[in-house]
């Protein structure tokens, strides 16, 4: 039996990495969603369930870091893969934050792809969790 697809939600404020990112991640074979803004993302949680949310560290309105804790206080299995071009400065907070791992921005295909494949490879799959 196949798997299930893992399912990401992808939020971002630059539309040009957003348009980047979605076809590549289609491509390795996941269900993805795309959103610019982490209110949006926030909201879209309350409905739908994702294996894994990728969020940038600095955004308009409600930061990435402030984002992570309400997505790691109220979806607790759900994976968290920071980004930012600040990489130095979000190094920083992963021993504060419940992060699941952290990569530099601009990312490169193949460097998303084996942090991906780890994040996953440490996790329940979706349809097992309690």
């Amino acid at each position: 039996m196949a798997r299930p697809k893992k399912r990401i939600l992808v939020i971002d404020d630059q539309e040009v990495f957003l348009r980047a990112i979605l076809p590549a991640l289609r491509s390795m074979g996941y269900i993805v969603r795309t959103v610019s803004d982490c209110l949006d993302g926030l909201q879209i949680l309350k409905h739908q369930v994702f294996d894994l949310v990728i969020v940038d560290m600095v955004m308009p309105q409600i930061g990435g870091l402030a984002a992570i804790k309400v997505i790691r206080q109220e979806h607790p299995n759900t994976s968290i893969l920071a980004i930012s071009g600040y990489y130095d400065k979000l190094s920083n907070l992963v021993n504060h934050e419940d992060i699941d791992g952290i990569l530099p921005k601009p990312i490169g295909m193949e460097m998303l792809q084996s942090t991906l494949d780890r994040i996953f490879s440490n996790k329940i799959p979706l349809n097992c969790r309690g």
